[in-house]
């Protein structure tokens, strides 16, 4: 048996008690595509271009890009739960995350070095800070997400092996994480009616900077792939009273991401109150209409949407430094979609040139 990926194993690639590759959900891959399709909106079309109506449909529904994504990530990071010799597996699990996150961590400070020599967005330097919070607090585009993965199934894992009386204590640990999750959206309310607050959470934020993604979304959702993994059962079966759970659920998390940015300013837009429930009931929607019977490669379609994820932000490097200029021809809004449909053309050409450059090693060994 062929050596997994680093990208097939965040995308959640495992292997059956047979030792065999695990069949896909292909509802999932085709989710995952779009979901990488709404990081890049997230991305590349600011808020303020949103009225109210509009940020309530399009950019809430962009927002559920991230818990998803955590939500399958540790879906299929918990694979060996049930599994002997757990720990080889799991180390062997963080291993491939860490070797991805430095391939691309190392990409992408490649890039960035052109602000070093030719300060024009950014001017970070070549700094023991920047190296510090960059390589290893996952300060740097979207390398956050694998970073808040290694973190949280790191954290997740030796609560679950080692705290006694179990339950309290990771409910505890669960209720505090999802709290400093929603500091992002809650935080005009919170700061409003605590006093001192402010000065608490911006205290939080500055000292452990992207870090915090891991004690927050990491964490939490590490937890939300542990339970579905043991709820295999329910996980596994649909039922009719499901569709109208999931609606409110949907109504409740678009209401409170739009009145929260109405009303309350955020600080920044991150985890909200409904989104835990609402990946846990929409994955499972997900994973019990499977698309089996579609004629798709789903294989490729798996594939691209990660490698959409961690490379379109180098398209978006590159287009803010090679068509700014178009800013004082088009209006804020035509240059977003403009910038949108760009990065993702590029990403879509670029991933599925890595795939066919990795299927082919007789044209590999002739680059060098």
């Amino acid at each position: 048996m062929d050596k997994l990926s680093e990208a097939e194993l965040v995308n959640g690639f495992s292997k059956n008690k047979n030792n065999e590759k695990a069949v896909f959900n292909k509802a999932e891959d085709i989710f995952k595509l779009v979901l990488s399709i709404f990081v890049i909106m997230l991305h590349t079309i600011p808020m303020d271009l949103y009225n109210v109506a509009t940020y309530a449909i399009i950019h809430m529904m962009q927002r559920t890009a991230v818990p998803f994504f955590f939500t399958i990530t540790f879906y299929h990071f918990w694979s060996f739960y049930d599994e002997q010799k757990q720990l080889n597996l799991f180390i062997k699990k963080i291993k491939r995350l860490v070797t991805l996150y430095l391939f691309w961590q190392m990409l992408y400070l490649l890039i960035a070095s052109y602000d070093w020599f030719y300060p024009t967005y950014f001017d970070f330097g070549m700094s023991k800070w920047y190296l510090i919070h960059v390589v290893l607090l996952g300060q740097f585009g979207i390398l956050w997400y694998v970073h808040s993965v290694i973190v949280g199934g790191i954290a997740s894992y030796f609560l679950v092996k080692l705290v006694r009386k179990k339950t309290i204590i990771i409910a505890v640990i669960i209720i505090g994480a999802i709290f400093l999750g929603i500091f992002d959206g809650w935080y005009g309310v919170i700061t409003q009616h605590i006093p001192y607050a402010e000065k608490i959470i911006n205290y939080y934020y500055n000292t452990f900077v992207t870090v915090r993604s891991g004690f927050t979304y990491g964490i939490v959702f590490s937890f939300v792939g542990i339970i579905l993994r043991r709820e295999s059962q329910w996980f596994n079966r649909w039922k009719h009273r499901d569709y109208l759970f999931l609606s409110i659920l949907i109504i409740l998390f678009i209401s409170e991401g739009t009145l929260l940015h109405i009303q309350n300013s955020p600080r920044e837009y991150g985890m909200f109150l409904s989104s835990v429930p609402l990946c846990i009931l929409g994955y499972k929607f997900i994973n019990t209409h499977n698309l089996m019977n579609l004629k798709i490669d789903s294989n490729k379609i798996r594939h691209t949407s990660s490698l959409i994820y961690f490379c379109h932000m180098i398209f978006i490097f590159i287009f803010e430094r090679a068509f700014q200029f178009l800013t004082i021809y088009l209006n804020p809004l035509i240059f977003s979609l403009v910038k949108f449909f760009f990065t993702l053309l590029m990403s879509v050409i670029l991933s599925i040139a890595i795939q066919e450059i990795a299927n082919k090693p007789k044209l590999i060994k002739l680059i060098y």
